[in-house]
């Protein structure tokens, strides 16, 4: 329940540390499949529905999704995918700031949402290859009074997340439209600024 903070669901969850973020390359490319993806994403939501029912400081609850990012997330790739072509350019010391803004706009996000809608329950319902060979995971995601069938796509070998799709919206695509905004009127010193402070959390 993240990645768009309207709703528990969206708050991905829009739309994933404990550990540093691996750069340049994306963890995808380090990382092999150990399960299928239906078990990788089961197991995850397992752990978002079990941490949306502690009762936890805002800080400590942010504290532990991003050790949930870090397991089952690209977050580079996600964090270049909101940027557009602007962000498959950034690099270095750039890239690190951008991308660990991005880490815990996510985890504010979630913390946003269990906040207005409570727990969540999920439940995998199957996955699918699409013609490009991208492999996607369909699962049911109940919060508050809402349900919603939420589509999420794996990384090249499938040991990671790389978005996430709710009620036919991609979460990057989402991002994207924020952020490019942010980025064409500020720059991008005050996008990292907005997304670390919680500035921009409920606003996609």
């Amino acid at each position: 329940m993240f990645l768009s903070a309207r709703t528990g669901i969206r708050a991905v969850l829009a739309s994933v540390l404990a550990a540093a973020i691996m750069l340049p390359g994306t963890a995808c490319d380090r990382a092999g499949a150990s399960e299928p993806p239906e078990a990788t994403v089961a197991e995850m939501l397992q752990q978002i529905d079990g941490l949306s029912a502690k009762r936890l400081s805002d800080g400590e609850m942010a504290r532990r999704f991003v050790a949930i990012e870090a397991q089952y997330f690209d977050l580079t790739a996600m964090a270049r995918a909101a940027l557009g072509t602007y962000g498959a350019k950034l690099q270095g010391a750039e890239l690190a700031g951008y991308v660990g803004a991005y880490r815990t706009y996510l985890a504010d996000s979630f913390v946003f949402g269990v906040k207005k809608t409570g727990a969540s329950t999920s439940s995998v319902l199957g996955s699918r290859t699409g013609p490009s060979g991208v492999v996607v995971v369909i699962s049911r995601i109940r919060a508050g009074n809402k349900t919603r069938d939420t589509i999420w796509f794996m990384c090249p070998g499938g040991a990671r997340i790389c978005d996430v799709e709710i009620d036919g919206a991609r979460a990057s695509a989402k991002q994207r439209e924020l952020f490019t905004r942010i980025l064409h009127e500020r720059g991008l010193k005050a996008l990292v600024r907005d997304l670390g402070s919680g500035a921009l959390v409920g606003a996609s």
